[in-house]
């Protein structure tokens, strides 16, 4: 539609009532180039692994040649319900490079919080010399990006944990804790960005402009200036250099885009000690909001380490879910047509000895 300036869909409801088709094949004329990604509510770290969750922030771009379709906004939900897919982001220009460019400038400046997304994903094949010379095919991922960083769990910058740090003080003093009355003492955050556990140190300083902050992460320093906001919009200034990012402080999360794709990073350092869980635990829970469509398995039978038992299903996908161990089913605590939300605890297993 973009290449011809053509309404596809209002012809077929054209067609559909019986019209005939407004032109022939031969007086379509094509102008220029456009390439469309498709933004979903997926984990590429996790085998692209559909997610669902609240929608806190949705920004899509906009500009000259650029066009995007979507159905959600600020404050919905990506819900297990349908598909993955929450916007397709298209950009037109006068030639294919032209068109990539424009592509990359409108994937970044669309934002969503609350959700991952597998925007750092697109961004990575937009950017990468084989897509922009056009030698890629249906092998591209598997062997162009392999082991590619958009593939691994994003990790915070050092500067990004000094941002986060600086926001959650900034709202509420809440790096600051009572020793007794009348008394208060700065304490180290410990921010937790899914990746990796790191101490922070926030110091508020003194400054003409905005809200100046000190952060030490480890032997890292930064100086982080929280200027202005516009929404959710923030005019920081990181280390001298002035950034525009889009942040959203949720409870002891701090949930930014810097325009390469979103990061989590939620301050720990007062929750309390979570039970050992992952793989190997015995501890299966749900990866995501659905409903459970088989138990294969019952409280008491033994199970080997790979076993499917059971089958969850959301967003017209089954999803399902294998023993971590070899042992003994210990609890089942949902039954067939349960829905659950992510993280719902499912079953668990008691292992073998040694």
């Amino acid at each position: 539609e973009l290449v011809t300036g053509l309404d596809l869909v209002a012809w077929q409801i054209r067609v559909a009532a019986g019209e005939p088709l407004p032109l022939t094949q031969d007086q379509v004329q094509l102008d220029g180039a456009a390439i469309e990604v498709r933004l979903y509510a997926e984990d590429p770290a996790r085998q692209f692994l559909p997610q669902t969750g609240p929608v806190l922030r949705w920004r899509p771009a906009s500009g000259e040649g650029v066009r995007v379709d979507h159905g959600i906004a600020t404050g919905g939900e990506v819900s297990p319900h349908y598909d993955p897919m929450v916007a397709k982001i298209m950009a037109w220009g006068p030639t294919r490079e032209d068109a990539r460019r424009r592509l990359v400038r409108a994937l970044e400046d669309s934002v969503l919080l609350g959700v991952t997304s597998n925007k750092r994903f697109l961004l990575a094949i937009l950017r990468h010399e084989v897509f922009a010379a056009g030698r890629f095919g249906t092998a591209f991922i598997a062997d162009v990006l392999g082991e590619h960083a958009s593939l691994q769990p994003a990790q915070a910058s050092t500067a990004e944990l000094a941002l986060a740090g600086a926001l959650l003080h900034a709202r509420d003093g809440s790096l600051v804790r009572p020793l007794r009355a009348g008394l208060l003492s700065a304490r180290p955050a410990l921010l937790d960005d899914g990746v990796e556990k790191r101490a922070v140190a926030i110091e508020e300083v003194t400054a003409a402009e905005g809200r100046r902050f000190h952060a030490r992460i480890g032997e890292q320093a930064h100086t982080v200036a929280l200027l202005a906001q516009d929404g959710g919009r923030w005019r920081v200034e990181i280390d001298g250099v002035r950034h525009d990012i889009d942040a959203l402080v949720d409870g002891p999360r701090v949930l930014l885009d810097t325009g390469q794709g979103s990061l989590a990073i939620e301050d720990v350092a007062l929750a309390p000690p979570a039970a050992a869980e992952g793989p190997g635990s015995g501890l299966l829970k749900a990866p995501m909001d659905g409903a459970i469509v088989a138990v294969n398995v019952a409280v008491g039978d033994r199970v080997e380490k790979g076993q499917l038992l059971l089958v969850l299903e959301a967003m017209k996908m089954q999803h399902p879910v294998h023993a971590d161990v070899t042992g003994v089913v210990q609890s089942i605590n949902v039954s067939t047509g349960t829905q659950v939300k992510a993280r719902h605890l499912l079953a668990t297993l008691q292992a073998d000895a040694g």
